[in-house]
């Protein structure tokens, strides 16, 4: 188990106004009935989901936290999402973007994009500035999904971190390469509507297609996804602009100015 892991699965760091003490128990037990019964329809699994979330407590946190992280083929992923959002009106409970990036980190959600997009947004929703929630998404931004790669970029600039602004100016010369293009001609056999009655091959009817595709096609997405979120980060956390990662980069080696260090 890594350092990252170990932090976010220790469930006692996770304090929480014990006023609601009571109400929060309710709230778990009414949902476990609900949604463990083995009747209940999809829309209500969904309503309970719902329920759970409008009682915002480290109690019910680690329930939609177990939802997000299931394995379980009774837990679509229609639900984890549903408990992905509820998770967003959380921010009064402290740890709860730990929740969701525990979700984020979990084996059985690496190839759910959308899952991840939204635990993403949850995490820029919450708002809670926690150190290892941050190194999640900077693995994130790195990765090679590209849609949560943006997700993550576009949210790192609520941390106020000065080691952010480093990641992010060191993967923007990644970023900034255009993948070249190929193109490549092909002839492809017109196919007659109906037979020809003069016998004639109709592979001698050809046609000249010219194709175009992109020679590395992840630099592509990389390219048109990360590069313009990486720009608008750099600036939303300097409040600089600069044309290209050289200029980024002679900037930040010269002591590029912060607006915030948050350690």
């Amino acid at each position: 188990m890594n350092i990252i892991m170990a932090a976010i699965l220790a469930a006692p760091f996770l304090a929480g106004g014990d006023e609601q003490d009571h109400e929060a128990k309710n709230a778990v037990a009414e949902f476990t009935s609900t949604y463990n019964r083995k009747t209940a329809t999809d829309e209500e699994r969904i309503s309970a989901i719902r329920r759970l979330a409008g009682t915002p407590h480290k109690r019910t946190g680690l329930v939609l936290q177990k939802l997000i992280r299931s394995h379980n083929a009774r837990v679509p992923v229609s639900h984890k999402m549903e408990a992905a959002f509820g998770l967003a009106g959380f921010s009064s409970v402290k740890g709860a973007s730990l929740l969701a990036a525990n979700g984020l980190i979990s084996r059985n959600n690496r190839k759910n994009t959308q899952l991840r997009v939204t635990l993403v947004q949850t995490i820029g929703s919450l708002r809670q500035k926690h150190l290892k929630t941050l190194q999640v998404l900077h693995k994130l931004a790195l990765g090679d999904d590209f849609e949560v790669a943006r997700a993550a970029i576009v949210v790192i600039p609520i941390f106020d971190n000065r080691g952010s602004v480093k990641m992010l100016i060191d993967y923007l010369r990644k970023c900034e390469r255009v993948p070249a293009n190929v193109k490549v001609g092909l002839k492809i056999p017109r196919q007659p509507r109906r037979p020809n009655p003069e016998g004639v091959d109709p592979t001698e009817d050809r046609r000249d297609i010219g194709l175009k595709f992109t020679a590395d096609e992840k630099q592509r997405q990389r390219h048109e996804l990360c590069y313009p979120a990486i720009k608008t980060a750099l600036r939303t956390m300097t409040g600089q602009y600069f044309p290209d990662w050289k200029a980024w980069n002679q900037w930040w080696r010269k002591g590029g100015a912060f607006k915030e260090d948050v350690r």
